[in-house]
């Protein structure tokens, strides 16, 4: 028996297009795969650079088959010329998808290109649920998918943790910053702060000596109340689209009325299991993955 222990994140999908249902994406994404090859599959991570690509190399259910099914599964992959572990067939552009299975176990290579990682995840209704690493976010599979879809308008944000935590607990998030490293993380404060301080006292002397002491420290408050008017819907929908960028950074925290204080990642629902088979497939990750999403509807 096989086991493999994984951790999901959960998303909500939503479509800027207000004409289009996020819930067409499954189907947009079979009428798109009916008769594509791996080649066009094939989508460059940066624009003229052929070297790196990602790739849905393999996905479920087959084309032609029912189409109400009510989920869409896919295998993603990162390629890339290297001398690494995983090669992909030599003929593997012209195949109609490239299975894990595929993905050959080798020492070393020259001249290849292989798969240095990859992913699953599964489309059901208006969720999306994945085994992407969790110090990674989502912004790569969802600028693939929308560049396979022809420059479609989906967007996928973090699912909110609702058992203890309703998003109108939220009263305010907290950006911080010790000025100890520039560019520390992705958000930095250290040229507002400069800013701030010539404006508030613009004469004073030796700001750059001043700030790189590190005796000076800044916070940036953003408070949260939702309009009277504005749906618990629409406010739920707005604080997650806030979310989605900022929930990997460890100098940001959500500050709740209770008086918690709680990083972006302590709000993602997450969910942890472990895959039990003869042999670790597809399927195992389909069934596993459906069920999840199946407890989460049911709340």
């Amino acid at each position: 028996m096989a086991k493999k222990d994984i951790t999901y994140r959960v998303f909500n999908i939503y479509n800027q297009e207000i004409s289009n249902d996020a819930t067409n994406l499954k189907g947009e994404l079979r009428q798109r795969l009916a008769k594509c090859k791996v080649e066009q599959r094939l989508i460059p991570l940066k624009e003229n650079d052929d070297s790196n690509f990602d790739l849905l190399g393999a996905f479920a259910p087959a084309i032609g088959t029912n189409p109400n099914t009510d989920f869409f599964f896919g295998t993603m992959m990162r390629l890339k010329p290297a001398k690494e572990i995983k090669a992909l067939p030599d003929n593997y552009r012209e195949l109609s998808t490239l299975e894990e299975s595929a993905l050959r176990e080798i020492q070393e290579i020259k001249d290849k290109i292989v798969c240095s990682s990859l992913y699953h995840f599964l489309i059901k209704g208006n969720m999306l649920i994945t085994d992407l690493k969790q110090n990674i976010l989502i912004d790569a599979l969802q600028i693939y998918i929308n560049k396979l879809l022809m420059d479609a308008k989906y967007v996928f944000t973090p699912r909110i943790v609702t058992e203890d935590l309703r998003l109108r607990d939220i009263k305010s998030v907290v950006f911080m910053d010790d000025f100890s490293q520039e560019n520390a993380t992705q958000l930095s404060l250290k040229s507002l702060t400069r800013k701030a301080i010539k404006t508030i006292s613009p004469k004073v002397r030796g700001l750059n000596n001043i700030m790189e002491s590190k005796i000076a420290s800044a916070r940036m408050i953003i408070d949260f109340e939702r309009p009277k008017q504005m749906k618990d819907s629409d406010y739920m929908k707005k604080l997650e689209a806030f979310l989605a960028p900022i929930q990997n950074l460890e100098n940001v925290h959500f500050c709740l009325k209770n008086g918690k204080k709680l990083q972006g990642t302590d709000l993602v629902y997450i969910h942890k299991t472990t895959l039990e088979d003869d042999i670790i497939t597809p399927l195992t990750y389909i069934n596993s993955m459906k069920n999840v999403l199946q407890s989460i509807e049911k709340l």
